[in-house]
């Protein structure tokens, strides 16, 4: 038999990439409340076989175990009619294998920051630009976005960001969002403080003047309008 056609891995490294591999889809089918027992069955012999450098059977328990798994993920569809469709339970087997949680998560927090930075472009807040937290968030979604898209090249499957505390990353950058109301002003203005002293009406003036003891309006009528230029005295 030719060795180069032969599709059993020849090292241990390669053995215990597809095993790992192996671990991650039956773990995210067993999340998913698919039946995946006889496929685990025969990983955990793959797995024993290999401890004991068995290569050649623990890749065909491998296998098998790639096998059953298949079948246990064909066996939760919807069958209607003889036709197999994909049902919830196919649908986040996909969603946590593929990472596509972690991708509609990121895209949607992409747009939602885009947004406040549009809306918000001249915002401030404690002398700090506002959209420097949107754009730090920006980032942070990216970064979920090429973590992912990384262990898809390399694996073929997500590694990260697959429990939900990868949701708290660009949140955080919202942390002063809510004090927008408050302590927010644009960009280069002044903070103006409201005027205290706001001249007295005419009514007021009056209840000013009785508490004082004069007439007001008296006191406007004695005095004289001045004229110009003014006359000198002979």
């Amino acid at each position: 038999m030719n060795s180069k056609s032969c599709s059993i891995p020849q090292s241990c490294s390669e053995l215990e990439i597809d095993l790992k591999r192996l671990d991650r889809t039956l773990q995210a089918a067993h999340r998913s409340s698919i039946d995946i027992k006889d496929a685990y069955d025969f990983y955990v012999l793959a797995l024993k076989e290999f401890n004991k450098e068995n290569l050649s059977d623990s890749f065909l328990y491998c296998d098998r175990a790639n096998y059953e798994l298949t079948s246990a993920v064909n066996e939760a569809k919807i069958n209607i009619r003889g036709s197999r469709f994909h049902s919830l339970r196919t649908i986040s087997y996909f969603f946590q294998l593929y990472g596509l949680y972690a991708i509609v998560f990121a895209v949607l927090a992409i747009l939602f920051f885009s947004m406040l930075i549009y809306q918000h472009p001249q915002a401030k807040i404690l002398d700090v630009p506002l959209w420097s937290s949107f754009f730090a968030g920006l980032g942070a979604s990216a970064q979920i976005l090429t973590g992912v898209a990384e262990d898809l090249r390399r694996y073929g499957l997500a590694t990260r960001y697959k429990r939900l505390w990868y949701m708290a990353i660009p949140l955080i950058s919202m942390v002063f969002f809510p004090l927008r109301g408050n302590a927010v002003r644009p960009c280069g203005g002044q903070k103006t403080k409201p005027n205290t002293h706001q001249p007295l009406n005419r009514q007021q003036q009056r209840h000013a003047s009785a508490a004082n003891g004069t007439d007001t309006d008296n006191h406007h009528d004695d005095q004289s309008i001045p004229t110009w230029p003014p006359t000198i005295a002979a």
